[in-house]
């Protein structure tokens, strides 16, 4: 698996002198014993708590120094969300590595929005949960592959919304669009377009979606607007 910021991309890998806490707020025990059973033995990090809900965590963040949060973010508690911004509110040092078992765009753009430095999917090879801990602390934010395919697609889907609806038109369809304005059944804009009849329908099905319009009039009256017509 590729992930994003991994330790070969940041300086200063490899084992150090230093001794990271962890908190894990999980509220599913075999869950914390997992991740218990996993870094114990690292020579760096040593869990300092494992906590079942987010208002015990605060109350131990809030009097301890922790250097890394380790947050599910599907907590029956449902605080997850609150209590990374309250950390960073508050300007704690504490590192956030957030996971989720059900990853989609909306988590992935609320946990960053929040505040958190790392987001991983649960579904991650637990190996790869030490790496992304260290880089996490060294690079500043560690995403995983998972995270940084939802983070591109989100940021298409932004890029997209943001475009003038007729910049999303292809060549094919401001072509039939044309044929439109120059009073052309389908039948003769498939003809002169080398196309069957039910193609020209399907592009003026997308055209009209793009351009959130719903009929030919309305269709004709953008782009006569918008100067798509050929001269």
């Amino acid at each position: 698996m590729k992930d994003m910021n991994t330790g070969s991309m940041c300086p200063g890998s490899g084992a150090n002198n230093h001794n990271y806490s962890i908190l894990v707020v999980d509220d599913n025990p075999l869950v914390r014993y997992g991740i218990r059973q996993l870094l114990e033995c690292e020579p760096d990090m040593t869990i300092s708590a494992e906590i079942d809900c987010c208002n015990s965590a605060w109350a131990l963040l809030s009097r301890q120094k922790i250097t890394v949060l380790l947050l599910d973010l599907e907590l029956h508690d449902g605080l997850a969300y609150r209590l990374i911004a309250d950390i960073v509110n508050n300007q704690l040092k504490t590192k956030i590595m957030a996971y989720s078992a059900n990853m989609s765009e909306w988590q992935v753009a609320n946990t960053l929005d929040c505040g958190a430095h790392g987001l991983i999917s649960k579904n991650v090879d637990p190996l790869v949960l030490r790496e992304a801990i260290r880089a996490m602390i060294r690079c500043g934010s560690y995403y995983d592959s998972v995270v940084a395919s939802l983070l591109v697609k989100k940021f298409e889907s932004k890029e997209k919304q943001n475009k003038c609806p007729h910049q999303q038109l292809t060549k094919r369809e401001v072509s039939v669009l044309n044929g439109i304005a120059e009073g052309k059944r389908n039948q003769d804009i498939a003809h002169d377009l080398y196309i069957s009849e039910r193609t020209v329908k399907y592009h003026l099905s997308s055209l009209f979606q793009k351009l959130q319009v719903h009929n030919r009039t309305e269709a004709l009256k953008y782009a006569y607007d918008h100067d798509l017509l050929y001269k």
